[in-house]
């Protein structure tokens, strides 16, 4: 997942405005999604799949999201899963240097299904997650 996501995201870094303060507009974002789309769905780890991005607003801000769908029902995710994904994935944006720009300039989001596409949850990451324990 880590190699996948980073080279998906240092794509999406590289296409977007990267003035210093200024954040991703949502036409932006839509017009990266609907470019990034062709890529789905694609597998990114031994469980997991991304069916689809796309991006939302909330709160004034701009979400980049990943449709995930994990290879088992609800019922079989080994108690903690979604946690140790959660931390993996905010351990991934807080400490590489590229994801952490990119993190600047718009809220990642990944939401979970399993494989009766049942919803799971959402993991949304913005940079203010990214406090101090994650930097060396």
């Amino acid at each position: 997942m880590k190699k996948m996501s980073i080279r998906l995201m240092a794509v999406l870094l590289l296409t977007l405005p990267v003035a210093a303060q200024a954040r991703v507009s949502y036409k932006a974002c839509q017009e990266r999604a609907s470019i990034d789309s062709a890529q789905y769905p694609q597998r990114i780890d031994k469980d997991t799949t991304i069916t689809g991005v796309s991006c939302k607003q909330a709160e004034g801000r701009v979400i980049y999201v990943y449709d995930n769908k994990l290879d088992a029902p609800r019922s079989q995710l080994p108690k903690g899963a979604m946690k140790r994904k959660a931390l993996a994935i905010r351990s991934m944006l807080c400490t590489n240097p590229s994801l952490t720009a990119l993190l600047k300039l718009v809220d990642m989001e990944y939401t979970f299904y399993d494989s009766e596409n049942k919803f799971i949850g959402t993991i949304t990451n913005r940079i203010e997650d990214c406090g101090s324990q994650w930097h060396n």
